[in-house]
């Protein structure tokens, strides 16, 4: 009797202890992770687990908060280092269109795992910063399915990786971003910093791009087993890619039917220890003033259009003139000629309209007494009517009339500025000054003209954000030549 008394009281205890236990479980997981009743959310940050009884998650310093309803992840200063189980990432997503909304500095690291992890669309975005560091950047998207789009747009993104900074199932945007994308020295001599699936496109809008890789691709596009569309498209920015060893081209295509590379502005600068990309030059197609170049070998690598469109204007230099594709390509590329140079101007080409050559040595002046020719010099004067007396021409007054600047453009960068005239009546030719001051204290080029439709050129107008011209008529009368009065000043259009 005493025996089962005993047994008894043990089996209740233990009986009470088990239920205090559960109890205390229970109330342990809905409080922290959401337990049996609360809702989980398939979000994951710095090894916890977002709920509906969980919403802010704390990060070192800062936070990460989430909107399930929005699907927007807001990290504000967030110190990100941790991942919830034995793989994924530090931030492990399966949210279908996950936003993260940067505030501040932000920060990921880790030297085993994944930075972002999403099976689902991806953008980020904000007016703060994400660096992430450690084995491995971004994953977007499941393999086989159509998803996995990162964006990264109106922030700024750095990553430094030992593998690969992104590694991406379909399309990679970046828009008006700072994008760093860089793969430690010394690790993975396999390792891409873009490593880009089966089908999809690389653009890039108004960014500012970097892409590096020490041993491999910088950026691998396709799937052997894939002959799905691919592309790198450059919008407008400035790209560089480099890859710094290896044999592999710094913009690789696998396989390369259906892939393509456009530029269809801004500038993309390739550094490569071996090609610029396996594809032919007729899948390249490069519009407007880019231009994509690199280095084999020592030697510099210009990708021109496979189609050049050669401008109907001249271009010029102190010796020759030619058309010139936007690509830098030339054609009918000739010297100079016609054209009668004086003491005061040089001869002006009758092809491309563009002084040339050097003026007319001036004679040795002597005390002998002057003759007719030698009062019938040419002369220069700003007067609007002017009296002249010579000994065959008796007393006459000359006005030459006042012409206007219509137009005058300018792209940016360029160092050439198109210019357009009003006419005048017996004029012979149009003087015309450029300067950065609407006072003309200091003048950048001087130039004479025969027509009322030219462009000029130097280095002196390269880079200049504001440009004035003013021009006027001259008129040659015995071989003197009378100016009239400067036009109105002109403000160069910069495109």
């Amino acid at each position: 009797m005493k025996l089962r008394k005993v047994l008894a009281i043990v089996l209740s205890a233990s009986l009470i202890f088990a239920g205090t236990a559960n109890m205390a479980y229970a109330d342990e997981g809905q409080g922290d992770e959401g337990g049996d009743t609360a809702v989980t959310y398939e979000l994951k940050v710095n090894g916890k687990q977002f709920s509906e009884n969980k919403t802010t998650i704390q990060c070192g310093e800062g936070t990460a908060e989430y909107n399930h309803e929005a699907a927007t992840l807001t990290l504000s200063n967030a110190q990100i280092t941790e991942i919830m189980g034995y793989s994924g990432g530090c931030i492990s997503s399966q949210i279908e269109g996950l936003k993260i909304v940067l505030v501040g500095d932000n920060t990921i690291s880790n030297s085993y795992n994944t930075g972002i992890n999403s099976t689902n669309d991806v953008t980020i975005t904000g007016e703060g910063t994400l660096k992430i560091s450690g084995y491995m950047g971004i994953e977007s998207g499941s393999y086989g399915s159509q998803n996995g789009v990162l964006t990264i747009k109106d922030t700024k993104v750095i990553i430094n990786t030992d593998d690969k900074c992104v590694s991406a199932n379909t399309d990679i945007v970046v828009e008006n971003s700072v994008f760093e994308a860089k793969v430690n020295h010394g690790t993975y001599s396999y390792a891409t910093a873009i490593s880009m699936g089966s089908v999809g496109k690389f653009v890039v809008t108004n960014s500012d791009v970097t892409v590096e890789s020490p041993e491999n691709s910088a950026i691998y596009m396709g799937d052997v087993f894939s002959e799905t569309e691919r592309k790198f498209i450059l919008n407008s920015g400035n790209v560089i890619i480099k890859n710094l060893g290896g044999s592999s081209s710094a913009i690789h295509f696998g396989p390369v039917e259906n892939a393509a590379i456009e530029i269809n502005g801004g500038m993309l600068n390739v550094e490569s220890a071996s090609t610029v990309t396996n594809l032919a030059e007729s899948a390249i197609t490069i519009k407007n003033t880019s231009i994509a170049s690199g280095s084999w070998d020592g030697n510099n690598i210009k990708i021109t259009h496979p189609e050049h469109h050669f401008s109907s204007e001249w271009v010029f230099d102190k010796d020759n003139h030619w058309h010139e594709c936007e690509c830098g390509e030339k054609q009918d590329v000739a010297a100079h000629t016609g054209g009668t140079a004086t003491e005061e101007e040089q001869a002006v080409c009758e092809v491309c309209k563009s002084p040339y050559g050097d003026k007319v040595t001036k004679p040795i002046e002597t005390t002998e007494a002057p003759t007719t020719s030698a009062l019938s010099k040419v002369e220069t004067t700003t007067a609007n009517a002017v009296e002249t007396t010579t000994a065959n021409n008796p007393t006459k007054a000359i006005k030459v009339g006042k012409t206007t600047c219509k137009t005058a453009t300018k792209k940016y960068k360029a160092a050439k500025i198109k210019i357009s005239l009003k006419k005048v009546k017996k004029a012979n030719k149009y003087q015309v000054q450029i300067s950065k001051s609407k006072k003309f204290n200091k003048v950048l080029v001087k130039k004479t003209v025969k027509t009322v439709k030219f462009v000029i050129t130097s280095k002196k107008l390269e880079n200049k954000k504001k440009l004035f011209v003013r021009v006027r008529a001259l008129q040659l009368v015995n071989r003197r030549v009378y100016a009239g009065k400067w036009s109105k000043l002109k403000k160069v259009k910069i495109k």
